[in-house]
């Protein structure tokens, strides 16, 4: 951490990598790092800019955001449109013909395990309220770095976990897997996206790449409405085929299918 300020009398690596995170998009710095001292460092470099701040309005402002997330943020961005430069992606291989990998340091930091492992250990988030998620309802669930189309199977309250299997009708036998609430997005029902309002383009989403059982990251094109009701998004997936002008394609998602990476609606 040699370029954390020496003059500032405050020690941000004594907070969760994930926090950090967070504050760097928030403020939108250029962060692309995902080790917590450099992410400090990084925070820390933001209260001694060239321009003078007020560390506690700086820090108001940020609890104020977490504790309302659907809040603009620092710049007036929706709280849905990520930087994709602190998107840290995996790349998927060629022969998939599929978009990138969506990474762990994309949202949170926990990650699922198959039943016989251990369950990410991070603290529930404060921006979702923790209600159970019923049995049989579809999720998405990250499962180690991937977010993947599963179904609740139980949830373990003494434990504090979910039991979920994998949702793919295709797959054989069902695996399934052990993971923390902050690890699951709840996808809406048909009913449930009629009583809010669609999501504006450009805005930046969570959703289940056609003919897969993965989730990606993607980002809002345009609507796609029948009868007056919302049945679709069109997208772009990040690292998805370009066409001949170099343009992503892009691909029609059910909106059931379609979610905010911090689970909000």
């Amino acid at each position: 951490m040699n370029d954390y300020p020496r003059n500032l009398h405050i020690d941000l690596s004594k907070l969760r990598a994930q926090t950090l995170k967070r504050y760097a998009w928030y403020y939108h710095l250029d962060a692309k790092t995902t080790a917590r001292a450099d992410l400090a460092s990084k925070c820390a470099q933001h209260f001694l800019c060239h321009y003078e701040v007020d560390e506690g309005e700086v820090l108001k402002s940020f609890v104020n955001f977490c504790q309302n997330p659907n809040a603009t943020s620092a710049r007036g961005k929706n709280a849905a449109q990520i930087p994709s430069g602190l998107q840290n992606r995996a790349a998927s291989t060629a022969s998939t013909g599929r978009p990138m990998k969506r990474s762990a340091s994309s949202v949170g930091a926990g990650s699922g395990s198959a039943s016989n492992g251990t369950v990410s250990a991070e603290p529930p988030s404060k921006k979702r309220k923790q209600q159970v998620v019923p049995e049989g309802r579809l999720v998405a669930a990250k499962i180690k770095d991937n977010w993947m189309l599963c179904r609740v199977v139980k949830y373990t309250k003494r434990k504090r976990v979910y039991k979920v299997e994998d949702a793919d009708e295709m797959a054989k036998e069902k695996v399934t897997f052990d993971v923390a609430h902050d690890d699951l997005i709840v996808l809406p029902t048909e009913d449930e996206l009629a009583q809010v309002r669609p999501l504006n383009k450009g805005t930046r989403v969570l959703a289940r790449f056609p003919k897969t059982s993965t989730f990606y990251d993607a980002t809002v094109v345009r609507k796609v409405e029948k009868s007056k009701r919302l049945i679709a998004y069109g997208l772009r997936f990040d690292g998805d085929d370009r066409d001949e002008k170099g343009a992503i394609r892009v691909v029609e998602v059910s909106a059931e299918e379609v979610v905010l990476p911090d689970g909000s609606r």
